[in-house]
């Protein structure tokens, strides 16, 4: 998994677009073949790092294509309209980030085993990052429902940023 893993990070999209976005998808798609196959295991100690890498992943791709400049050709209006176009082609991929991301999260509120590790709170972070005004809130801790005495140390013993 972490060469797949290593291999799409390294890949950058720009020119020309489309040779790069099919390169980053194709590294994508081998990533997500990887995660997924790690997330079939269902081990509980590799579940949460698969959909975080998985989330970040998404994250990743939809940053950088909201990155690619515009060509110097452009005029002001046609550079807004590609923004926007690009902007468009990414949502998905935004999209999909947070789905992996809030799987991620509803390990911590699964009533019969939760889960809390540093993958869990990396997906709040991540959510806080993606979706501001749905995630970005004041950290309060574990739900109420969350009893466990080991789940609630780790939470007091750590913070969100």
């Amino acid at each position: 998994a972490k060469p797949a893993l290593a291999r799409y990070q390294g890949l950058s999209v720009g020119q020309p677009i489309k040779d790069s976005i099919a390169a980053k998808k194709a590294a994508l798609d081998e990533v997500i073949r990887t995660q997924q196959a790690i997330i079939d295991l269902k081990v509980a100690d590799f579940v949460p790092q698969a959909q975080a890498t998985l989330g970040d992943s998404f994250a990743q791709f939809y940053q950088a294509i909201l990155a690619i400049p515009a060509p110097d050709s452009l005029d002001d209006l046609a550079r807004e309209q590609f923004a926007l176009a690009l902007e468009e082609q990414a949502d998905p991929l935004k999209s999909k980030a947070i789905e992996w991301h809030q799987a991620n999260i509803t390990l911590a509120r699964a009533p019969e085993a939760p889960l809390w590790d540093r993958w869990i709170r990396q997906s709040y972070a991540s959510l806080a990052l993606l979706s501001p005004g749905r995630y970005q809130r004041p950290w309060h801790g574990l739900p109420a429902s969350v009893t466990d005495p080991v789940l609630v140390r780790a939470a007091t013993q750590s913070s969100l940023p």
